[in-house]
């Protein structure tokens, strides 16, 4: 991949089984496919690190069967999001992800991105623009 910046999107890349998609102007989207290992932290890391200032990501789950201990020592590498919303995911999956995002908060020294867990790719899109619309209203104020 060329030396290009989130904003020369839209854009797909795969990253083994699962899909990162860029939709601009700061909306990344990642469909997990399969076991998340501790290689793919890395590369997400690196797609995100494209993001010219506030980002948002939705993570779609539902195809998502694990995640390696490697992989959860890791997510401290990922850039700050503005916002998670996380699709599709079982009881036992939002328990995993809501201690790795306790990790990825500590990491941040503290700074924490607000996260979800909603049923669809919709109900997210529509939680994203509500955050947009909400920091747009507290940088005027």
């Amino acid at each position: 991949m060329s030396k290009e910046t989130a904003v020369d999107g839209p854009w797909d890349q795969k990253v083994s089984e699962h899909l990162v998609h860029f939709e601009p102007p700061d909306l990344f989207t990642i469909h997990l496919d399969g076991a998340v290992a501790r290689e793919h932290i890395g590369t997400f890391a690196s797609l995100l690190g494209r993001a010219q200032g506030t980002f948002y990501m939705i993570i779609s789950t539902a195809k998502l069967t694990s995640v390696d201990s490697q992989a959860k020592r890791g997510v401290g590498e990922l850039p700050r999001a503005a916002g998670i919303a996380y699709v599709g995911a079982s009881r036992q999956m939002k328990l995993i992800l809501s201690l790795m995002d306790k990790v990825y908060t500590v990491l941040n020294y503290g700074k924490n991105s607000p996260i979800t867990f909603v049923a669809t790719e919709e109900e997210a899109g529509q939680w994203v623009d509500d955050l947009r619309r909400r920091a747009k209203t507290s940088v005027r104020a």
